[in-house]
């Protein structure tokens, strides 16, 4: 178990909880569409880009960071996969913005300058594709991008 992997992950994602909790309530960073929006866009991008094959490449990669073990696996293979975990992140912040940019055109159209009392939540809730985007790929991406080309090159130098 590469508990380093998992700590960490635990460690920003408390931080991250943690700045939330201090500044509002928690419920107001609760979003299920946008949550949608974000994991099966980049799911989709991932798809597009890679195919099934790429996608089951992903799936045996982090079982592999998880786990800390890359037996069976080649340097190739490992940088192929951080390749692929970069597109992962490239994908979760691109559609983070895709959402933002939806509902910014949705809040613009039926904005009405006389009353904008409510322009506040919607607004909070647009931005919020962007905030899972970015912590999709602080929490995941970027650590397993990172992992997975640490082997690759450790793999490659015993060779």
């Amino acid at each position: 178990m590469n508990l380093g992997a998992i700590n960490g992950s635990i460690v920003v994602i408390g931080l991250i909880l943690g700045c939330i909790i201090m500044g509002s309530p928690w419920v107001v960073f609760v979003d299920p569409v946008s949550v949608f929006v974000v994991g099966a866009g980049s799911t989709a991008v991932l798809l597009a880009a890679h195919g099934t094959t790429g996608l089951s490449t992903i799936v045996r990669a982090v079982e592999c960071w998880l786990s800390g073990s890359t037996s069976g696996w080649s340097s190739d293979e490992l940088a192929h996969a951080a390749r692929l975990a970069q597109t992962g992140g490239k994908a979760a912040m691109l559609t983070g913005w895709v959402g933002f940019m939806i509902g910014a055109t949705q809040v613009l159209q039926y904005l009405d300058p006389s009353d904008l009392t409510d322009l506040g939540p919607v607004c909070a809730v647009m931005v919020l594709t962007v905030l899972y985007g970015l912590c999709l790929k602080l929490v995941v991406w970027l650590p397993l991008e990172s992992w997975l080309m640490e082997q690759a090159l450790r793999l490659r130098d015993e060779a």
